[in-house]
Formats: C-alpha cells, sequence, structure tokens
C-alpha cells in the first residue's frame, strides 16, 4: 500500500508519498475565482432514439435519473449541448450511418425550412430543462449536406481539406444564426451558445464515414466563426446568443486553433471551449479564456474502457480537468446513452438505451406496436455520479497558489454550495491504499465516505471518524471515492457506545 497524507483548511498540506512529508503553507490553498456550474452531457446522438420512445414512463424515469436535481439517485446534470443537424435526404452516404448519427437538418435545401425536423431531440432536450437544467450550447457537426463540396454532411473525400464550399460561409452562418432564433422565438429555448465547429482540424471527417464532421482549416474556423457572430447580431438574438469555440479534441490543438484566430473570431466567441480526450496544456487553455475575458468550459469527454466500464479514466478525467483549469465552470460528458437494442452492460454512453429504426434518413419515432423504452444503468455511471451528485452548481474547486506544488495525482478538493467540504480520490491500481487527511477545518464530526468500485455503485459505505481534524481512510482497488464533510458533521456519527458498567 501506498501512503499519502494531505493536510488542508488549516496551516499546511502534507503529501506522504515517502518517509519524508512535503509541507506546504495552506494560506495558498484557496477556491478558485469562479464558481463551478455544474456537468452536462451532449445529446448527440442518443437522444435522437431516446426522444422517439412512445413509452412515457420509461422516457420520464431516463429524464429524471438524468437531469432532475432532486432525485436520489440521479446524475443531476446542469448543462446539455444540443447537435445542429446537417443531415438530408439527399446525402449520397445516407446508409451508413451508425444510428442516431444522421440528424436532420431544418434547411433541406437553400431557402425550404422543415421546422417539423428532430423532434425526437428536441424532445429531450425540453425535458431536460424542464426538471431545471440551465445551460444549453447548440454545435454543428456539419453544414447541411448540400453546402458542402463532397455534397455529404460525412466529410470531404480525403478528411484533410475544408468541405464548406467558399461560397456558402455567409449562408451556414445564417443557418445556424437562423435556427437558434427559431429556438429562441418559438421553442423557448435561448441558447447561451452556438458553435459552427467540432473538432474541425483533425482529417478523420471523410466522405463515407458513419456520423456528421466537417473538416476546417484554423483560418477557415476564423472565418466562420467571425461570420456567425456577424449572423447571430442579424437575427437578433446576438445580445443574448454568443459563440464557442474551437471544439479541438486536444487541448493543445485547441490552444493553436485560438493564437491563429482573427481578432474578430475572438471577439465574437463569449466561451472558450475544448474536447479533452487529448493534449496537456489546460493551464495555457485557462490562460487564454482568462486573458481574453471569456468563460471557459470542458465540452467534450468520453470512454468507455478500462475498469469500471471506463469509470476510472473517466473519473481521473474529471480531476484532470478541475484541477488544470482553475476557471473551469462546465464539463461536459459525451454520451449519457448507447443506442443498444441489446443493452449492452459495455460501451461509451452511462446507459445503454434502446431505439426504434434510426438509421440514416429514418424516422427515430417508435409506434405503440414497438414502443421501446428499456435502458440499462452501467457502471460508468456511477463513476460520474460520485462528482455530479456532490460537486454541485455554486461550488468552488481548492487550488494551491502559484509556485507551490499541486496536489498529488487523483486528487481534488472542493467547497460545496451547502457548506460541505468534498475531497474526490482515485485510486487506479490494482490494490488498496490507505490515506490520512489532517488539518481538517472539522475537529470532532464523521465524514461520509461515497465509493464506486466492482461491487459499490456511488454507496455510501462508511462514516469515517474526524478526531483532532484527522481522517484516515482505506480506499479500496480500482475506486472512485467522494469524502463529504458538512458543517455539522457531528449530525451524521452514531452516538458513541455506553461505558462498560463498573
Amino acid at each position: 500500500m501506498r501512503l499519502y497524507t494531505l493536510r488542508f483548511l488549516a496551516s499546511a498540506i502534507c503529501i506522504h508519498a515517502h518517509a519524508t512529508p512535503v509541507p506546504l503553507n495552506v494560506a495558498r490553498l484557496a477556491p478558485s475565482a469562479t464558481t463551478f456550474d455544474g456537468f452536462g452531457t451532449s445529446l448527440c446522438w442518443w437522444a435522437r432514439g431516446v426522444g422517439g420512445w412512445s413509452n412515457t414512463t420509461a422516457f420520464d424515469n431516463l429524464m429524471d435519473l438524468l437531469f432532475d436535481p432532486k432525485h436520489p439517485s440521479g446524475l443531476k446534470l446542469n448543462q446539455v449541448r444540443y447537435n445542429i443537424g446537417g443531415g438530408v435526404s439527399s446525402d449520397p452516404d445516407l446508409k451508413g450511418f451508425r444510428p442516431g448519427a444522421w440528424v436532420p437538418s431544418y434547411e433541406t435545401a437553400s431557402g425550404v425550412w422543415d421546422w417539423t425536423q428532430d423532434a425526437e431531440q428536441r424532445r429531450v432536450l425540453s425535458a431536460a430543462q424542464r426538471r431545471g437544467v440551465r445551460f444549453t450550447m447548440a454545435f454543428s457537426n456539419s453544414p447541411p449536406a448540400w453546402m458542402t463540396v463532397s455534397g455529404s454532411s460525412t466529410g470531404s473525400k480525403s478528411g484533410s481539406t475544408d468541405n464548406l464550399k467558399d461560397t456558402e460561409y455567409g449562408a451556414f452562418a445564417e443557418y445556424l444564426a437562423n435556427v437558434t432564433a427559431h429556438f429562441h422565438a418559438s421553442w423557448n429555448t435561448t441558447f447561451d451558445a452556438v458553435t459552427p465547429i467540432n473538432e474541425a482540424a483533425n482529417g478523420w471527417w471523410k466522405t463515407g464515414g458513419s456520423q456528421e464532421g466537417c473538416h476546417f482549416e484554423p483560418g477557415s474556423e476564423s472565418k466562420i466563426v467571425a461570420a456567425l457572430g456577424a449572423a447571430l447580431k442579424a437575427a437578433g438574438v446576438g445580445g443574448m446568443v454568443t459563440v464557442a469555440g474551437p471544439e479541438e479534441n486536444s487541448i493543445d490543438t485547441s490552444v493553436k486553433s485560438l493564437q491563429a484566430w482573427s481578432d474578430d473570431a475572438i471577439a465574437a466567441t463569449g466561451i472558450i471551449t475544448t474536447h479533452t480526450y487529448n493534449g496537456v496544456n489546460r493551464l495555457g487553455f485557462n490562460s487564454f479564456a482568462v486573458d481574453h475575458g471569456k468563460r471557459l468550459w470542458a465540452s467534450e469527454y468520453g470512454t468507455g474502457s478500462g475498469p469500471l466500464q471506463g469509470g476510472i479514466q473517466l473519473a481521473q478525467r474529471i480531476i484532470q480537468d478541475l484541477a488544470g483549469m482553475p476557471n473551469l465552470q462546465v464539463w461536459t460528458l459525451w454520451q449519457a446513452a448507447d443506442l443498444d437494442n441489446s443493452l449492452n452492460p459495455a460501451g461509451w454512453g452511462l446507459t445503454a438505451a434502446s431505439y426504434c429504426g434510426c438509421g440514416g434518413g429514418q424516422s427515430c419515432k417508435c409506434s405503440e406496436q414497438t414502443p421501446a423504452g428499456e435502458f440499462y444503468v452501467r457502471q460508468q455511471f456511477f463513476a460520474l455520479r460520485q462528482f455530479s451528485a456532490y460537486l454541485l452548481p455554486g461550488s468552488r474547486v481548492l487550488h494551491p497558489a502559484a509556485g507551490q506544488p499541486a496536489l498529488p495525482p487523483n486528487t481534488l478538493l472542493a467547497l460545496g454550495p451547502n457548506k460541505t467540504t468534498l475531497v474526490f480520490l482515485v485510486n487506479p491500481t490494482a490494490g488498496p491504499t490507505t490515506v490520512s487527511l489532517d488539518g481538517l477545518a472539522v475537529e470532532t464530526g464523521c465524514a461520509e465516505h461515497i465509493l464506486t468500485d466492482a461491487t459499490h455503485s456511488t454507496a455510501m459505505v462508511q462514516l469515517v471518524p474526524v478526531t483532532g481534524g484527522k481522517l484516515a481512510a482505506t480506499l479500496p482497488a480500482e475506486s472512485v471515492n467522494t469524502f463529504v464533510l458538512r458543517s455539522d458533521p457531528g449530525a451524521l456519527c452514531p452516538p458513541p457506545p455506553p461505558p462498560p458498567p463498573p
């Protein structure tokens, strides 16, 4: 076993990685300057299938589990990422799309609008908002296929060349702005931001793929972002909806893209966003947002590999992102569900959900004869819940001051809005690890130990005594752990046993 000690919220933090502790003066461990606004999920592509369920009871049960802040076993997600589609029936690659990944365009041809499209995804968006989801973002994987060079929303022939026609930049910006304005005026949804790009610098969006995608060179990204900013103003929503980006797959690539953008593109962008699958330059990305007075969101990460159906990797990435980007306000998951009629316990989604039809060009709406409406909760769901159920909107992550050593890997500390002190610890190893927390603000009381591992699912496994500001616990192998210390933790403790008779 490896022993390390954290001393925080008092005079020092001591980390016993070896025999000699390294003291840190904790007046240097301070809350982040911005509050954390919560966790979210993309609606692409699972909402197309789930939104088609005719089994309303099952639909409401899943929506409650994901979005209801009062659900006793739910995720309490506070943000969604809606996909504005580019799919048209004339796409030559129509039959190659995976279930749900063909998202129909509202503009089916130049000047031809159909606002009945994509009712299934909008149903999920509306259900999330009714349950209190506060933040919404719209994103485009591809322009409508008729605007592209290849004629397909799956990408260009090579994948490494721009697929938006040079003549269609204004039309694409107007398309996104008109959709955004229609959501505001007709469907009571005002997006916080909309982005025209998604992992656009990568070369994998090739014609014939199984999902939408579109390559943009950095200069082309800059051009469409600036055009969208102007189009939003022209559509009358510029004062309410900003542009987000650059949405690259790698944090490092996001930094490079931003550095290549024009002043007009940067001015149009109100929320700096990145996916965090790859890259390490979190501090540089954070600094760019702060230096330019922008909000900062981690807008996509997902996994399905390793222990806990990817739950260990997921928890490690959440900690890396929140610890490495002090001004991060929203953290967004890629897939809350997989469309999978076998309800396989493995996959990238937190749940597996049944679906009807939903191929390229097909409706996702279920009939009464084939209602669908089954879902299976996978283990990764609980790994995310270790964070989302406790690191609530209004929380502040604690960070060492500049020049001070970082906390140990797989360690995150925060102050909750409900007067809780939160400690998140991941043990990725195959054996147990002992931790000792010293110098807690609570002198005497108890801490709840919440655990997800191979046999526990966000279970409160023990009340750990706090004595003299000290707490010690063992983290099981391959586990995600949350310790919750409340302002009045004594109420959580069972009464001491009576003294033995004389």
